[in-house]
């Protein structure tokens, strides 16, 4: 098997109170997207 890796690094603005809900996608090579389940930020 065959695997490239990418790493980014994004800045998001987030809630001052209560929970962030936040969702990564990732688009594959065909096309199709890969949805995570959501990551909660408490603040």
């Amino acid at each position: 098997m065959w695997f490239d890796l990418t790493l980014i690094s994004v800045g998001i603005a987030l809630a001052d109170e209560g929970d962030n809900a936040l969702n990564a996608c990732i688009t594959q090579e065909d096309g199709h997207w890969i949805w995570s389940s959501p990551i909660y930020i408490f603040c």
